[in-house]
């Protein structure tokens, strides 16, 4: 009999090596063997670690992206700390991106690139997801629970995407750590501090931080997210209630943009557009389905474990509801909003109330296997690049910028 924690030590070796095959390697392992806490920890070093790794190798190649976006924004800083010494404020809007600047301001201090930055932004992004995903079974133990998570936090979000444009999503990943320190647990100094990041890099982190403020001190209704859909279509209907917000010169200019702007309306202008609306679509059903049937409770010890963060994230569904029928908005909310709802999917798997009801549960299962960002698998895209490209990149290491 071999031992599985010294397979697990070789990939990790491999790894560390190698980090583009090491990675697949990695997966391949975890979802073959029942992990101990031991194993995990070197199983999710190794994923974060590859993943960051290609997050410092990754570019766009046509120059199309947020990510380009995010390079040219990092010139434009060093280029006015250079003419300005003194100064490392580059205006209005850094009073709304006060940790974003900051990145910026320590990396062009220690003479850094964006690649450091697209490094640093996929270590967070996966690190906050994966310690969420390994408490959620250290709290709350179920055979393979923690592995269907995993597997979302690859699929759904195609690491494409992330690189591409990963400021939105490495916001909720911040902000998910920090609510699930604070209300499951008990981490409530080291929360808070995430939850503050994450909103200091992008002002949609107020989102979920009014939703957990919200979730303190009202208690959740599995109507509400009726109630709010309702209301967000009246908003469809009525745009000018949001013109009471124009006192505001930076919000009034993301409200031109955002709702009354051409990034306000679905135009489905091109294919990506379908994948992501209809990721959004599934999302929403399949929430609505676990709410309604209360699929995440089990009416024990855990329920009073994951109450708080079960009442948070009704209420930041509920809000998300309000925003749907605005495109922008309803992407960041709902589909790198995503990243919040993992606790409540764990609930759901390691409870097993989702097998209790056959249809409903074949739905729901059915909904969750199609919930797959199918960009992932498309190894021809020619609009991204990293290292020098398939297959050599497989063998791709670190070693060789030292």
């Amino acid at each position: 009999m071999y031992n599985k924690t010294n397979v697990v030590i070789a990939v990790f070796l491999l790894s560390l090596i190698f980090p583009v095959i090491g990675f697949f390697f990695t997966v391949g392992t975890y979802l073959c063997i029942q992990p101990t806490k031991l194993d995990r920890k070197f199983i999710y070093f190794s994923i974060v670690y590859s993943l960051a790794f290609v997050a410092y190798r990754y570019v766009r190649t046509n120059n199309t992206g947020d990510l380009v976006r995010y390079g040219l924004s990092l010139k434009i800083y060093i280029n006015s700390l250079e003419i300005n010494r003194t100064s490392v404020l580059m205006g209005y809007s850094e009073r709304f991106y006060p940790v974003w600047f900051s990145l910026f301001y320590i990396i062009a201090k220690l003479g850094l690139n964006i690649q450091h930055l697209n490094w640093l932004a996929a270590f967070s992004i996966y690190s906050s997801n994966l310690y969420v995903i390994y408490n959620l079974s250290n709290v709350y133990e179920s055979k393979n629970a923690d592995k269907k998570v995993f597997i979302k936090l690859l699929l759904f979000i195609s690491f494409i995407s992330v690189f591409s444009s990963y400021r939105t999503a490495w916001v909720f990943s911040l902000i998910a750590l920090g609510i699930f320190q604070t209300t499951v647990l008990n981490k409530k100094l080291f929360g808070i501090i995430f939850i503050l990041l994450g909103t200091g890099l992008h002002p949609i982190g107020l989102v979920p931080l009014f939703a957990f403020i919200i979730s303190t001190f009202f208690k959740f209704r599995k109507y509400y997210p009726s109630v709010f859909l309702m209301i967000g279509f009246i908003f469809k209907i009525f745009p000018g209630i949001f013109r009471i917000f124009f006192f505001n010169d930076f919000l009034k200019a993301k409200l031109l943009t955002y709702i009354y702007g051409k990034w306000g309306s679905y135009g489905f202008y091109e294919r990506s557009e379908y994948v992501w609306f209809s990721l959004m679509i599934l999302l929403v059903i399949l929430v609505f389905i676990i709410i309604y049937y209360e699929m995440h409770k089990d009416n024990g010890e855990n329920d009073k474990i994951f109450y708080k963060y079960n009442n948070f994230i009704g209420w930041y569904f509920s809000l998300s509801l309000l925003l749907i029928f605005y495109r922008t908005f309803a992407n960041r909310l709902l589909i790198n909003g995503f990243l919040l709802f993992f606790p409540l999917f764990y609930q759901v798997f390691a409870n097993r109330k989702i097998y209790r009801n056959r249809i409903i549960s074949a739905i729901a299962l059915l909904i969750w296997f199609f919930m797959i960002d199918i960009r992932v698998f498309n190894f021809t895209n020619n609009s991204y690049q990293i290292g020098r490209g398939f297959p050599i990149n497989l063998f791709d290491s670190p070693l060789f910028y030292f």
